[in-house]
């Protein structure tokens, strides 16, 4: 036996609440529409804070040269900029950008994010990352690392031009497009000031970034061996075979292009590793890896440093990121390699 005013109940409650699941669903579309166009610190917190910095540096020394190295956290834990202007006598603004998982093609992304905010550096130190450049495993490496989620949906577009194979990115942009309050649940709470916590609260295993860029990370002894067993595992595969991967050296290219139209010197370098690292390099591997350098030297004449062997093992905690000193070491020998390029470097003069 049915009850009318039961079932007109049961009917109420259920256009209710499906009212109400619209309602989440729409706002949540709101809310990662907002994230796409006008929220960059929530969509990528890491370039927003980095950039705010730079912003702040160049605004106090507007008319001296720019000097930034650009790169993955190897860069971001190894250039102490600060160290590297006072070795200047402070006649450039030194800057490190470097951005966890960066290889060619985010590196693409983040000079057209600088450009479109006016920023232009005068000489750019632009990280060659093996590893990013390797197509023997699938997927490459960088679009393993990248996460989609802090890219725009031009930026996602862009980035599929060089790995337009790898699926796992439009996945990751959805996710953070339509369930923002789940993918960027923290970086919301800290926009909406919903907490008093700050980005780095919410991440107390993330290292700060100072006020030139660097990222300074000095991991406990008690958990770095574990850390050196994931970067094992993350990397070995690809010490032992070098074949270079075409979307990689695309996006390479256009930055070179890029540097050249904008009139920047642009010098690559490939960072620092322990000899644990250095010694999972074969001799086809490493012979695959020099033609690729030399070929990229041939046809564009940008100069290569090849810093791989700079650092005694003490420096890194992993074996390929380096400790706070490792990061001083590095930069004092960055200078000395600089040291005859930088009476060029200061006669830049910027427009006022």
């Amino acid at each position: 036996m049915t009850y009318p005013a039961t079932d007109t109940w049961q009917k109420q409650h259920r256009r209710t609440a499906l009212w109400i699941v619209g309602f989440l669903l729409l706002l949540q579309l709101i809310i990662g529409l907002f994230i796409e166009i006008g929220l960059p610190g929530v969509r990528d917190p890491e370039f927003q804070e980095r950039l705010e910095k730079l912003q702040t540096r160049i605004a106090r020394n507007p008319q001296k040269p720019l000097l930034m190295m650009l790169g993955s956290s190897r860069t971001s834990y190894s250039f102490a900029a600060r160290d590297f202007e006072r070795r200047t006598d402070d006649a450039v603004v030194a800057f490190n950008f470097g951005i966890p998982g960066a290889g060619p093609v985010m590196q693409s992304i983040l000079l057209k994010r600088l450009d479109d905010a006016g920023i232009r550096p005068d000489h750019l130190i632009l990280e060659v990352l093996p590893i990013h450049y390797n197509g023997v495993v699938q997927p490459p490496s960088e679009a393993r690392m990248l996460d989609a989620a802090r890219l725009t949906l031009h930026e996602l577009g862009e980035s599929h031009k060089y790995f337009s194979q790898c699926e796992s990115s439009w996945k990751k942009w959805l996710w953070g497009r339509l369930l923002p309050t789940n993918r960027h649940q923290a970086e919301l709470r800290e926009a909406t000031h919903l907490d008093t916590s700050t980005y780095y609260d919410s991440r107390p295993n993330v290292p700060r970034v100072d006020q030139w860029g660097w990222q300074p990370n000095d991991v406990p002894k008690d958990k770095a061996e574990a850390i050196r067993q994931l970067a094992h595992a993350q990397y070995d595969e690809y010490y032992a075979k070098f074949e270079v991967l075409p979307g990689a050296r695309e996006a390479l290219n256009s930055i070179l292009q890029y540097a050249n139209r904008r009139n920047i010197r642009i010098t690559l370098i490939l960072m620092p590793e322990g000899t644990e690292f250095r010694s999972l390099t074969t001799e086809v591997a490493e012979a695959a890896l020099q033609k690729f350098l030399k070929d990229i030297q041939s046809e564009t004449s940008v100069e290569i440093l090849d810093a791989r062997a700079w650092l005694e093992d003490a420096a890194f905690y992993d074996m390929h990121h380096v400790n706070p000193g490792g990061g001083v070491s590095f930069t004092e020998r960055l200078f000395a390699e600089y040291h005859s390029r930088l009476a060029n470097l200061t006669q830049v003069s910027k427009s006022p």
